[in-house]
């Protein structure tokens, strides 16, 4: 696990998603994932680049992960799926990608936020050793405690430009939405208001989550899945050294991935 002088109290999940780069999480507020926790957690590699995005299998033949994805590589051929804890250890390949955005136009569904970054891959055959996710949306009723968010890590040994191979957790707390408006504002000097769709989130007592794992599930305390990692304001994020992590509220597209999924 490697450190930053100047993050001795906090971890990144860091990413490079703006030059298809990934790197690694590290810090003092995480730990590595024990085996088969969090299997159904997945990445998606590029042929010419690497690791691409992250994602979750949410049925034995579909991943949920973001839009974004695949207009950086749009040639599926060149795109597998790996899922670390799978007894076959192998790479699968996806049949078709359908998008929200897609998706609801099909469908006659109005947009009803300008950034709907999350999308399903179908693969092109069943994934059989794992159990996927299951889809929780957040009751604002209920207590939440507690979220967790999944990200790779490299060797000790290894070079910081490394491919980063190993999976560990971090811990989050939601932000009141009030907070949130405010860390938006200060990282995008946006004025407008926090579209109703983003949630955000933020360490113990300071965790950062960058763009190379973008498309990875927002967990809440009974590993199910209530967010996905947006990347809409990653860059502004980092070049700020904000605190301020944000999502994509999964209430909102709950009859998307239960459709799609059934295909």
């Amino acid at each position: 696990m490697r450190f930053s002088p100047t993050l001795q109290c906090c971890f990144l999940l860091l990413g490079g998603l703006l030059s298809i780069r990934a790197e690694p999480l590290f810090g003092l507020f995480t730990r590595r994932v024990k085996p088969s926790e969090y299997s159904f957690f997945v990445r998606l590699e590029s042929v010419d680049s690497g690791m691409l995005c992250s994602g979750s299998l949410v049925s034995k033949r579909h991943v949920l992960t973001s839009a974004h994805c695949f207009r950086i590589q749009p040639d599926l051929t060149k795109i597998g799926v790996l899922l670390l804890n799978d007894a076959n250890k192998g790479v699968y390949k996806i049949e078709s990608v359908v998008t929200y955005d897609q998706w609801s136009l099909f469908h006659w569904e109005a947009h009803h936020f300008s950034d709907n970054d999350i999308a399903i891959a179908k693969l092109k055959e069943e994934v059989s050793e794992i159990e996927p996710a299951t889809i929780k949306p957040i009751d604002p009723s209920q207590p939440l405690g507690v979220l967790k968010v999944v990200g790779w890590d490299i060797e000790d040994h290894e070079e910081d430009d490394a491919t980063p191979t190993i999976m560990k957790v971090g811990f989050l707390k939601l932000m009141k939405k009030a907070d949130c408006q405010q860390s938006i504002r200060l990282i995008s000097n946006e004025v407008e208001s926090l579209e109703d769709n983003i949630l955000c989130t933020e360490g113990f007592p300071n965790a950062v989550l960058t763009c190379g794992d973008s498309g990875g599930p927002l967990l809440d305390s009974k590993n199910r899945i209530v967010g996905i990692t947006d990347s809409i304001y990653c860059a502004a994020i980092e070049s700020k050294k904000m605190s301020t992590n944000v999502h994509i509220d999964i209430k909102y597209y709950a009859r998307f991935i239960e459709q799609t999924t059934k295909s």
